[in-house]
Protein backbone atom coordinates (compact mmCIF):
# COMPACT_ATOMS: atom_id res chain seq x y z
CA UNK A 1 0.00 0.00 0.00
CA UNK A 2 1.15 3.51 -0.87
CA UNK A 3 3.37 5.17 1.76
CA UNK A 4 2.84 2.42 4.30
CA UNK A 5 5.28 0.55 6.48
CA UNK A 6 5.32 -3.21 6.26
CA UNK A 7 5.29 -3.47 10.04
CA UNK A 8 2.15 -5.19 11.38
CA UNK A 9 0.94 -4.68 14.93
CA UNK A 10 -1.66 -6.48 17.00
CA UNK A 11 -3.11 -4.06 19.51
CA UNK A 12 -4.52 -4.82 22.91
CA UNK A 13 -7.25 -2.70 24.43
CA UNK A 14 -9.72 -3.19 27.32
CA UNK A 15 -12.64 -4.03 24.96
CA UNK A 16 -10.59 -6.65 23.12
CA UNK A 17 -9.43 -8.18 26.36
CA UNK A 18 -13.07 -8.50 27.42
CA UNK A 19 -14.06 -9.98 24.03
CA UNK A 20 -11.28 -12.57 24.21
CA UNK A 21 -12.24 -13.58 27.75
CA UNK A 22 -15.87 -13.93 26.63
CA UNK A 23 -14.81 -16.03 23.64
CA UNK A 24 -12.75 -18.47 25.72
CA UNK A 25 -15.55 -18.72 28.32
CA UNK A 26 -18.00 -19.70 25.54
CA UNK A 27 -15.50 -22.16 24.13
CA UNK A 28 -15.04 -23.73 27.58
CA UNK A 29 -18.83 -23.98 28.06
CA UNK A 30 -19.29 -25.82 24.74
CA UNK A 31 -16.54 -28.25 25.74
CA UNK A 32 -18.31 -28.72 29.06
CA UNK A 33 -21.59 -29.57 27.30
CA UNK A 34 -19.82 -31.93 24.89
CA UNK A 35 -18.08 -33.75 27.75
CA UNK A 36 -21.19 -34.19 29.92
CA UNK A 37 -24.08 -34.28 27.40
CA UNK A 38 -22.73 -34.80 23.88
CA UNK A 39 -25.10 -34.39 20.93
CA UNK A 40 -25.16 -32.41 17.69
CA UNK A 41 -25.94 -28.99 19.14
CA UNK A 42 -22.90 -28.74 21.48
CA UNK A 43 -20.60 -30.06 18.71
CA UNK A 44 -22.07 -27.60 16.20
CA UNK A 45 -21.53 -24.72 18.61
CA UNK A 46 -18.00 -25.88 19.34
CA UNK A 47 -16.96 -26.02 15.66
CA UNK A 48 -18.64 -22.66 14.98
CA UNK A 49 -16.62 -21.11 17.79
CA UNK A 50 -13.45 -22.61 16.28
CA UNK A 51 -14.18 -21.43 12.73
CA UNK A 52 -15.61 -17.96 13.45
CA UNK A 53 -12.31 -16.38 14.72
CA UNK A 54 -10.48 -17.72 11.65
CA UNK A 55 -13.07 -16.24 9.30
CA UNK A 56 -13.24 -12.96 11.24
CA UNK A 57 -9.47 -12.49 11.37
CA UNK A 58 -9.05 -13.56 7.72
CA UNK A 59 -11.72 -11.05 6.65
CA UNK A 60 -10.00 -8.28 8.65
CA UNK A 61 -6.66 -9.17 7.05
CA UNK A 62 -8.15 -8.89 3.53
CA UNK A 63 -9.64 -5.47 4.38
CA UNK A 64 -6.34 -4.45 5.93
CA UNK A 65 -4.35 -5.15 2.76
CA UNK A 66 -7.02 -3.92 0.31
CA UNK A 67 -7.96 -0.65 2.04
CA UNK A 68 -6.75 2.50 0.22
CA UNK A 69 -6.37 5.95 1.72
CA UNK A 70 -4.95 9.17 0.26
CA UNK A 71 -4.17 12.46 1.99
CA UNK A 72 -3.29 15.94 0.74
CA UNK A 73 -2.92 19.57 1.84
CA UNK A 74 -4.03 22.37 -0.46
CA UNK A 75 -0.95 24.47 0.49
CA UNK A 76 2.69 23.84 1.28
CA UNK A 77 3.40 27.40 2.38
CA UNK A 78 1.09 29.65 4.38
CA UNK A 79 1.11 32.56 6.82
CA UNK A 80 0.13 32.44 10.46
CA UNK A 81 -3.64 32.91 10.74
CA UNK A 82 -4.36 31.18 7.42
CA UNK A 83 -6.52 28.07 7.15
CA UNK A 84 -5.41 25.09 5.06
CA UNK A 85 -7.63 22.25 3.92
CA UNK A 86 -6.49 18.78 4.89
CA UNK A 87 -8.28 16.24 2.68
CA UNK A 88 -8.45 12.48 3.30
CA UNK A 89 -9.92 10.10 0.71
CA UNK A 90 -10.73 6.54 1.85
CA UNK A 91 -11.74 3.97 -0.81
CA UNK A 92 -13.24 0.49 -0.99
CA UNK A 93 -12.68 -1.07 -4.43
CA UNK A 94 -14.21 -4.42 -3.48
CA UNK A 95 -17.75 -5.89 -3.50
CA UNK A 96 -17.79 -6.53 0.25
CA UNK A 97 -18.09 -4.26 3.29
CA UNK A 98 -15.07 -2.68 5.03
CA UNK A 99 -16.12 -2.44 8.69
CA UNK A 100 -14.43 -0.97 11.75
CA UNK A 101 -11.76 1.29 10.19
CA UNK A 102 -10.05 3.91 12.31
CA UNK A 103 -7.68 6.71 11.20
CA UNK A 104 -5.20 8.21 13.71
CA UNK A 105 -3.55 11.55 12.95
CA UNK A 106 -0.16 12.99 13.77
CA UNK A 107 -0.29 16.35 15.51
CA UNK A 108 -3.68 15.83 17.16
CA UNK A 109 -2.14 15.89 20.64
CA UNK A 110 0.05 19.01 20.35
CA UNK A 111 -0.01 22.20 18.29
CA UNK A 112 -3.10 21.13 16.28
CA UNK A 113 -4.98 19.93 19.33
CA UNK A 114 -8.78 19.75 18.85
CA UNK A 115 -8.38 20.26 15.10
CA UNK A 116 -7.38 16.71 14.13
CA UNK A 117 -9.51 14.00 15.71
CA UNK A 118 -9.49 10.25 15.27
CA UNK A 119 -11.96 9.08 12.60
CA UNK A 120 -13.91 5.80 12.82
CA UNK A 121 -16.07 4.65 9.92
CA UNK A 122 -17.04 1.78 7.60
CA UNK A 123 -17.10 1.63 3.81
CA UNK A 124 -19.82 0.05 1.71
CA UNK A 125 -18.87 -1.94 -1.42
CA UNK A 126 -17.25 0.32 -4.07
CA UNK A 127 -17.67 3.36 -1.82
CA UNK A 128 -15.28 6.28 -1.37
CA UNK A 129 -15.47 8.80 1.44
CA UNK A 130 -13.84 12.22 1.44
CA UNK A 131 -13.11 13.96 4.73
CA UNK A 132 -12.06 17.62 4.55
CA UNK A 133 -10.84 19.48 7.62
CA UNK A 134 -9.88 23.15 7.81
CA UNK A 135 -6.77 23.56 9.95
CA UNK A 136 -6.11 26.97 11.49
CA UNK A 137 -2.39 27.73 11.47
CA UNK A 138 -1.87 29.41 14.82
CA UNK A 139 1.92 29.55 14.97
CA UNK A 140 4.85 29.96 12.59
CA UNK A 141 7.19 27.03 11.94
CA UNK A 142 7.54 23.83 9.91
CA UNK A 143 5.06 21.08 10.75
CA UNK A 144 4.36 17.49 9.79
CA UNK A 145 0.63 16.83 9.44
CA UNK A 146 -1.25 13.79 8.30
CA UNK A 147 -2.35 10.24 8.98
CA UNK A 148 -0.11 8.58 11.53
CA UNK A 149 -1.73 5.15 11.17
CA UNK A 150 -4.93 3.30 10.33
CA UNK A 151 -6.48 0.38 12.20
CA UNK A 152 -8.76 -2.43 11.09
CA UNK A 153 -10.70 -4.48 13.65
CA UNK A 154 -12.23 -7.89 13.01
CA UNK A 155 -15.97 -8.61 13.39
CA UNK A 156 -15.58 -10.35 16.73
CA UNK A 157 -13.34 -7.64 18.19
CA UNK A 158 -10.55 -10.10 18.94
CA UNK A 159 -7.68 -8.36 17.14
CA UNK A 160 -6.80 -4.92 15.83
CA UNK A 161 -4.40 -4.63 12.86
CA UNK A 162 -2.46 -1.37 12.69
CA UNK A 163 -0.37 0.06 9.85
CA UNK A 164 1.99 3.01 10.25
CA UNK A 165 2.49 5.62 7.54
CA UNK A 166 6.04 6.36 6.47
CA UNK A 167 5.63 9.98 5.43
CA UNK A 168 3.50 12.88 6.59
CA UNK A 169 2.59 16.04 4.73
CA UNK A 170 4.83 19.04 5.38
CA UNK A 171 3.68 22.63 5.71
CA UNK A 172 5.72 25.78 6.35
CA UNK A 173 3.98 28.56 8.27
CA UNK A 174 5.55 32.02 7.94
CA UNK A 175 5.20 34.77 10.57
CA UNK A 176 2.30 37.19 10.35
CA UNK A 177 3.12 40.85 9.64
CA UNK A 178 0.96 43.26 11.63
CA UNK A 179 0.87 46.82 10.28
CA UNK A 180 1.58 49.22 13.13
CA UNK A 181 1.33 53.01 13.04
CA UNK A 182 4.03 54.05 15.49
CA UNK A 183 7.01 52.88 17.46
CA UNK A 184 9.08 54.47 20.22
CA UNK A 185 11.93 55.78 18.05
CA UNK A 186 13.82 58.95 19.03
CA UNK A 187 12.34 62.13 17.49
CA UNK A 188 15.76 63.24 16.24
CA UNK A 189 16.34 59.92 14.50
CA UNK A 190 12.87 60.05 12.97
CA UNK A 191 13.64 63.47 11.52
CA UNK A 192 16.82 62.07 10.00
CA UNK A 193 14.86 59.25 8.38
CA UNK A 194 12.38 61.80 7.01
CA UNK A 195 15.31 63.69 5.53
CA UNK A 196 16.49 60.51 3.81
CA UNK A 197 12.99 59.92 2.46
CA UNK A 198 12.88 63.46 1.06
CA UNK A 199 16.33 63.16 -0.42
CA UNK A 200 17.85 65.97 1.70
CA UNK A 201 20.04 63.74 3.86
CA UNK A 202 23.46 62.88 2.45
CA UNK A 203 24.82 59.41 2.97
CA UNK A 204 28.57 59.95 2.96
CA UNK A 205 30.47 56.96 1.59
CA UNK A 206 34.13 56.13 1.30
CA UNK A 207 35.89 53.75 -1.03
CA UNK A 208 37.34 50.68 0.67
CA UNK A 209 38.76 48.72 -2.29
CA UNK A 210 38.10 47.81 -5.93
CA UNK A 211 37.01 44.66 -7.74
CA UNK A 212 36.18 43.46 -11.23
CA UNK A 213 32.89 44.55 -12.78
CA UNK A 214 29.98 42.13 -12.40
CA UNK A 215 26.84 42.28 -14.52
CA UNK A 216 24.32 44.49 -12.72
CA UNK A 217 26.84 46.86 -11.09
CA UNK A 218 25.87 50.53 -11.65
CA UNK A 219 28.07 52.37 -14.16
CA UNK A 220 28.57 55.27 -11.74
CA UNK A 221 30.56 52.93 -9.47
CA UNK A 222 33.13 52.14 -12.20
CA UNK A 223 36.66 53.26 -11.30
CA UNK A 224 37.71 54.66 -14.69
CA UNK A 225 41.34 55.40 -13.85
CA UNK A 226 41.92 51.90 -12.49
CA UNK A 227 40.00 50.42 -15.44
CA UNK A 228 42.39 52.12 -17.88
CA UNK A 229 45.40 50.90 -15.93
CA UNK A 230 44.18 47.30 -15.52
CA UNK A 231 42.66 47.06 -19.02
CA UNK A 232 39.54 45.58 -17.40
CA UNK A 233 36.37 47.11 -15.99
CA UNK A 234 36.87 47.76 -12.26
CA UNK A 235 34.27 49.01 -9.79
CA UNK A 236 34.64 50.75 -6.42
CA UNK A 237 33.49 49.03 -3.24
CA UNK A 238 31.87 51.74 -1.15
CA UNK A 239 31.25 51.72 2.58
CA UNK A 240 28.60 53.91 4.13
CA UNK A 241 29.48 56.11 7.10
CA UNK A 242 25.80 56.41 8.06
CA UNK A 243 25.00 54.62 11.30
CA UNK A 244 21.80 52.73 12.05
CA UNK A 245 18.89 54.70 13.52
CA UNK A 246 17.82 51.68 15.58
CA UNK A 247 19.45 48.43 16.62
CA UNK A 248 17.12 45.48 17.25
CA UNK A 249 18.55 42.74 19.47
CA UNK A 250 16.75 39.40 19.24
CA UNK A 251 17.12 36.86 22.04
CA UNK A 252 17.09 33.40 20.44
CA UNK A 253 17.60 31.44 23.65
CA UNK A 254 14.86 28.92 24.51
CA UNK A 255 12.50 30.02 27.25
CA UNK A 256 10.93 26.68 28.23
CA UNK A 257 11.74 22.98 28.30
CA UNK A 258 8.47 22.20 26.52
CA UNK A 259 8.60 22.19 22.71
CA UNK A 260 4.97 23.26 22.37
CA UNK A 261 5.41 26.14 24.82
CA UNK A 262 8.51 27.32 22.98
CA UNK A 263 6.66 27.31 19.65
CA UNK A 264 3.99 29.63 21.10
CA UNK A 265 6.46 32.02 22.77
CA UNK A 266 8.84 32.18 19.81
CA UNK A 267 5.96 32.78 17.42
CA UNK A 268 4.86 35.89 19.34
CA UNK A 269 8.45 37.13 19.63
CA UNK A 270 9.04 36.87 15.88
CA UNK A 271 5.64 38.38 15.05
CA UNK A 272 6.33 41.46 17.16
CA UNK A 273 9.85 41.76 15.73
CA UNK A 274 8.86 41.56 12.04
CA UNK A 275 6.02 44.03 12.62
CA UNK A 276 8.47 46.53 14.13
CA UNK A 277 10.98 45.92 11.34
CA UNK A 278 8.29 46.45 8.73
CA UNK A 279 7.28 49.75 10.35
CA UNK A 280 10.86 51.04 10.49
CA UNK A 281 11.87 50.09 6.96
CA UNK A 282 8.57 51.32 5.50
CA UNK A 283 9.46 54.69 7.04
CA UNK A 284 13.06 54.53 5.79
CA UNK A 285 14.43 54.14 9.30
CA UNK A 286 17.85 52.50 9.09
CA UNK A 287 17.77 49.32 11.24
CA UNK A 288 20.35 46.74 12.22
CA UNK A 289 19.05 43.39 13.49
CA UNK A 290 21.49 41.55 15.75
CA UNK A 291 21.24 38.02 17.18
CA UNK A 292 23.53 35.13 18.01
CA UNK A 293 23.23 31.92 15.99
CA UNK A 294 26.51 30.02 16.39
CA UNK A 295 28.09 33.41 15.65
CA UNK A 296 27.08 37.05 15.93
CA UNK A 297 24.70 37.78 13.04
CA UNK A 298 23.99 41.35 11.91
CA UNK A 299 21.38 42.08 9.25
CA UNK A 300 21.12 45.60 7.89
CA UNK A 301 18.00 47.27 6.52
CA UNK A 302 17.90 50.75 5.02
CA UNK A 303 14.68 50.93 3.02
CA UNK A 304 11.43 49.03 2.28
CA UNK A 305 13.20 46.83 -0.28
CA UNK A 306 15.38 45.32 2.46
CA UNK A 307 12.47 44.03 4.52
CA UNK A 308 11.90 40.87 2.48
CA UNK A 309 15.54 39.85 2.83
CA UNK A 310 15.46 40.17 6.64
CA UNK A 311 11.98 38.60 6.86
CA UNK A 312 13.15 35.51 4.96
CA UNK A 313 16.24 35.22 7.16
CA UNK A 314 14.33 35.14 10.47
CA UNK A 315 10.97 33.60 9.48
CA UNK A 316 12.04 30.07 10.39
CA UNK A 317 14.90 30.94 12.73
CA UNK A 318 15.59 28.20 15.28
CA UNK A 319 15.75 29.26 18.92
CA UNK A 320 18.47 26.83 19.98
CA UNK A 321 21.12 29.27 21.13
CA UNK A 322 22.65 29.00 24.61
CA UNK A 323 24.37 32.41 24.65
CA UNK A 324 22.73 34.88 27.04
CA UNK A 325 21.28 38.13 25.71
CA UNK A 326 23.47 40.09 28.13
CA UNK A 327 26.57 38.64 26.45
CA UNK A 328 25.29 39.56 22.99
CA UNK A 329 24.70 43.16 24.14
CA UNK A 330 28.14 43.37 25.75
CA UNK A 331 29.85 41.96 22.65
CA UNK A 332 28.07 44.22 20.16
CA UNK A 333 28.01 47.48 22.11
CA UNK A 334 31.63 46.96 23.09
CA UNK A 335 32.56 47.86 19.52
CA UNK A 336 32.02 51.53 20.26
CA UNK A 337 28.69 51.88 18.44
CA UNK A 338 27.45 55.49 18.08
CA UNK A 339 24.16 56.79 19.46
CA UNK A 340 21.16 54.73 18.39
CA UNK A 341 17.81 53.59 19.70
CA UNK A 342 18.22 50.07 21.09
CA UNK A 343 15.34 47.59 21.13
CA UNK A 344 15.78 44.31 23.01
CA UNK A 345 13.24 41.61 22.06
CA UNK A 346 13.31 38.83 24.64
CA UNK A 347 11.29 36.36 26.68
CA UNK A 348 14.17 35.87 29.17
CA UNK A 349 14.37 38.94 31.40
CA UNK A 350 16.62 38.67 34.45
CA UNK A 351 18.80 40.90 36.60
CA UNK A 352 21.99 40.14 34.65
CA UNK A 353 20.36 41.39 31.44
CA UNK A 354 19.01 44.38 33.36
CA UNK A 355 22.57 45.29 34.49
CA UNK A 356 23.82 45.25 30.90
CA UNK A 357 20.86 47.37 29.75
CA UNK A 358 21.60 49.87 32.54
CA UNK A 359 25.16 50.23 31.23
CA UNK A 360 23.78 51.00 27.78
CA UNK A 361 21.55 53.72 29.25
CA UNK A 362 24.55 55.27 31.01
CA UNK A 363 26.31 55.30 27.63
CA UNK A 364 23.47 57.53 26.32
CA UNK A 365 21.64 54.85 24.34
CA UNK A 366 17.88 55.11 24.23
CA UNK A 367 16.73 51.63 25.29
CA UNK A 368 13.41 49.90 24.83
CA UNK A 369 12.63 46.43 26.21
CA UNK A 370 10.02 44.38 24.40
CA UNK A 371 9.30 41.52 26.78
CA UNK A 372 7.19 38.57 25.62
CA UNK A 373 5.79 37.12 28.82
CA UNK A 374 5.76 33.29 28.74
CA UNK A 375 3.38 33.09 31.70
CA UNK A 376 0.23 32.29 29.66
CA UNK A 377 2.10 29.49 27.85
CA UNK A 378 3.97 27.96 30.77
CA UNK A 379 1.49 28.76 33.53
CA UNK A 380 4.40 29.89 35.73
CA UNK A 381 4.75 33.60 36.62
CA UNK A 382 8.24 35.13 36.53
CA UNK A 383 8.39 37.39 39.59
CA UNK A 384 11.91 38.66 38.83
CA UNK A 385 10.90 39.78 35.34
CA UNK A 386 7.77 41.50 36.65
CA UNK A 387 9.80 43.36 39.33
CA UNK A 388 12.32 44.54 36.73
CA UNK A 389 9.55 45.78 34.42
CA UNK A 390 7.97 47.76 37.25
CA UNK A 391 10.97 50.04 37.85
CA UNK A 392 12.40 50.31 34.30
CA UNK A 393 10.44 53.52 33.50
CA UNK A 394 12.04 55.21 36.53
CA UNK A 395 15.42 54.69 34.87
CA UNK A 396 14.26 56.15 31.56
CA UNK A 397 13.93 52.74 29.89
CA UNK A 398 10.86 52.13 27.76
CA UNK A 399 9.30 48.75 28.52
CA UNK A 400 6.52 46.77 26.84
CA UNK A 401 5.10 43.62 28.37
CA UNK A 402 3.29 41.49 25.79
CA UNK A 403 1.34 38.33 26.55
CA UNK A 404 1.16 35.58 23.96
CA UNK A 405 -2.53 36.39 23.35
CA UNK A 406 -2.05 40.17 23.03
CA UNK A 407 -2.65 42.04 19.78
CA UNK A 408 0.57 43.44 18.32
CA UNK A 409 -1.22 46.50 16.94
CA UNK A 410 -2.46 47.40 20.45
CA UNK A 411 1.07 47.06 21.87
CA UNK A 412 2.39 49.67 19.41
CA UNK A 413 -0.42 52.08 20.28
CA UNK A 414 0.46 52.18 24.01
Amino acid sequence: MNQLCTRLMFLWCPDMKRNRILYFVLLFLTLFFIYFYGGKVPYTMFYLLLVLPVVSIGYAAIVFFRFKVHQELDKKYATKGDTVNFIVTASNDDFFLYPYIKLNFSGQNNIFQNQLETMSFSLKPFESKIFSTGLLLKYRGCYSIGIDSFEVEDFLGLINLKHKFRKLKQITVLPRIVRINKLGISTNLMSESSAKLNGTFKDITSMTDARKYVYGDPFKSIHWKLTAKMDSLMVKNMESTLMADAIFFLDVKKCSESQDENIIIEDKLIEVLVSCLNYCLSNWIHVNLVYFNNELVELEGRNPNDFKKIYNAISLLNFNNQVEMKDVLKLYLGRGIKRSSIFVFTSNLDYELFDEISKAVKSNFEVTIVYISPEKATGVPDKAAEDILSFLPELGINAYRININDNVFEFAER
